[in-house]
């Protein structure tokens, strides 16, 4: 089975001809799909089997939005398909575990002609198994052969050697078509986005560390600055400087990320860890959100309103949290809910109202599929 090159471009940025300038091919098959240029190339005699399955699929009753079709190749290799809204978004032969799997946890359905790939599908995932394309499906989607035009070079020489150099100086390539990956926001947005989970645990151990400052060294606050965590400390006037660093030397841990000054101390811890692991997995919003809110108001926490950006994959939903007098538990427990949740933090602040206590505020953000 050859499987022919796929490319798309929005019809808005591109034309079926500046597709053809931009993949050549010697055979080839192009077609517009809603808005789209979808256009299959190859060096050898090849079908669009895409469209094919494409032609099937749509003529199926209740057919979902957003399908893939599995089709086994050989032992190492499939051929699969990703089809959203009617118009073919990848057709690629791959190792079955190479396909995205965000993908196919996204979609509706996925379409196997062998069962033994049902084991790379999410669990509890719609699939059916049906039969290969027939050869009178695939016949009206061969890819055409391009006559060729080698009687058009000399004219055009000699047309530029009347127009002279200036006009070809002045000559552009077609447009880069808009290629497009639905799921590239998404996927940017958690690699950026800086975990919640573990800025609250490092926020409770210098908490917890700040507890046995010495005497004429008082905390002043603890707060996320960018992606540093930051606990702040104010010199009394009978603080002394060499109770500190022997502070400091007691709590090797935290001696590199210190920086001790004439009126105070700061401790800088960097917070690297990124919503990453989220990048090939991707779940609902809301239901998380009010979940999670929910349980905030339980223990005493005051939630404002949330802001969304949505998105047509993705959704990224903000809130805040506030609660006076909380405590270094009440920010171990919210850590222990965010393990498995796509939960990523913009906001800390930490100021101390009383012993072991704390008026303190979160700003949340949840990235994952709209709901």
């Amino acid at each position: 089975m050859r499987v022919p090159n796929y490319h798309m471009g929005a019809l808005k940025n591109t034309s079926k001809r500046e597709m053809a300038t931009r993949f050549p091919g010697v055979y080839s098959y192009t077609i517009v799909r809603q808005g789209w240029v979808c256009r299959y190339v190859s060096d050898e005699p090849s079908t669009a089997n895409a469209e094919a399955w494409l032609q099937r699929v749509l003529a199926m009753e209740n057919h979902p939005d957003s399908w893939c079709v599995i089709h086994r190749i050989d032992d190492e290799s499939v051929f699969f398909v990703w089809v959203l809204n009617g118009v073919v978004q990848k057709a690629v032969s791959c190792a079955p575990t190479e396909i995205d799997s965000i993908v196919l946890q996204r979609c509706g359905g996925v379409f196997l002609t062998n069962t033994q790939d049902q084991a790379y599908l999410p669990e509890d995932k719609y699939q059916q198994v049906v039969e290969p394309l027939s050869e009178k499906e695939l016949a009206p989607f061969v890819l055409t052969k391009q006559a060729g035009k080698a009687w058009l070079i000399p004219v055009a020489m000699m047309g530029l050697s009347v127009i002279g150099g200036a006009l070809y100086q002045q000559m552009q390539p077609p447009p880069e078509p808009v290629m497009v990956d639905p799921y590239l926001v998404y996927k940017q947005s958690v690699a950026n986005a800086i975990a919640a989970e573990p800025v609250l645990l490092n926020a409770v151990s210098l908490g917890a560390y700040a507890a046995l400052l010495p005497d004429g060294w008082s905390l002043t606050g603890i707060h996320l600055s960018g992606k540093q965590l930051l606990l702040t400390t104010n010199r009394e006037k009978w603080g002394e400087r060499a109770v500190i660093e022997a502070w400091l030397n007691a709590n090797p841990a935290l001696k590199k990320y210190a920086e001790v000054r004439w009126d105070g101390m700061n401790i800088t811890v960097p917070m690297t860890q990124t919503l990453t692991d989220w990048q090939s997995k991707i779940t609902p919003v809301l239901p998380l959100t009010d979940s999670f809110k929910d349980r905030l108001i339980a223990i005493g926490w005051e939630v404002a309103d949330a802001s969304s950006l949505p998105g047509v994959t993705s959704q990224t939903l903000s809130f805040k949290a506030s609660k006076n007098n909380a405590v270094l538990a009440d920010l171990q427990s919210i850590a222990n809910w965010m393990e498995t949740l796509p939960m990523g933090v913009t906001g800390l602040e930490m100021k101390p109202s009383s012993l072991g206590r704390y008026t303190t505020s979160l700003t949340l953000t949840v990235i994952g599929a709209p709901s």
